[in-house]
C-alpha cells in the first residue's frame, strides 16, 4: 500500500498498483505540433482576412493558442511582461523574459526569440515612459520590415501609453 502522509483517506483512493509508474501520454507525438502550426495558419488567415500587417499579443492564452509556449501565464495576465508579434506575411516573433528563451525550444511555431521590453511600472519604475518609447519603436520597426507596407497593426491588449506610442 502506498503511504500518504497527512490525510488517511487518500489511501482508499490511490491506486497502489501504478505508484511509482509514469503516466502514459495519450496524445500522439505528432498531435501537438500539428495542432499549432493549425491554429498560428487560422490565426494568420483571420488577420490577412481583417487587412493588418500583423498582430501583437499580451494575453497569456492568445500567446498560446498562436505560438504553443506558456511561461508565467497566470502572472502575465496581469503584468504585461512577455509578448508576441505574428506578423501575416513574415515571421513570429517571441519576445520572453531574459533567461526563459529555453522554454521555447522546440517550438516550430516561433521563428525568434527576443529579450521582453518591460515598461510597466511594477518593473520599470521611473523609466517607465523610456521604456515605452524603446518598446514602441522595436515594434514599429518590425512591423515596418515585414508588413509589406501595411502598417496597421491589431493589439489584443496593451496599455494607453503603449496604444499612444504606437500611434492609436
Amino acid at each position: 500500500m502506498v503511504e500518504v502522509v497527512g490525510n488517511p483517506r487518500k489511501t482508499a483512493y490511490l491506486n497502489s498498483v501504478a505508484a511509482g509508474r509514469p503516466l502514459p501520454n495519450p496524445v500522439a507525438p505528432d498531435v501537438e505540433p500539428r495542432a499549432r502550426r493549425y491554429r498560428l495558419a487560422r490565426l494568420r488567415e483571420q488577420i490577412a482576412k481583417h487587412d493588418v500587417a500583423g498582430i501583437l499579443l499580451y494575453d497569456p492564452l492568445n500567446i498560446r493558442y498562436a505560438t504553443g509556449s506558456s511561461n508565467q501565464q497566470i502572472w502575465t495576465m496581469h503584468n504585461a511582461g512577455r509578448y508576441c508579434l505574428v506578423m501575416t506575411g513574415g515571421p513570429v516573433i517571441m519576445f520572453e523574459f531574459m533567461g526563459c528563451e529555453h522554454l521555447l525550444e522546440g517550438l516550430d511555431t516561433i521563428d525568434e526569440i527576443r529579450p521582453a521590453t518591460i515598461w510597466f511600472y511594477l518593473c520599470s519604475g521611473p523609466r517607465t515612459e523610456e521604456r515605452a518609447v524603446a518598446w514602441a519603436g522595436e515594434i514599429a520597426s518590425l512591423v515596418k520590415q515585414f508588413g509589406g507596407g501595411n502598417t496597421r497593426l491589431a493589439i489584443d491588449k496593451c496599455e494607453p501609453l503603449g496604444a499612444h506610442l504606437l500611434g492609436g
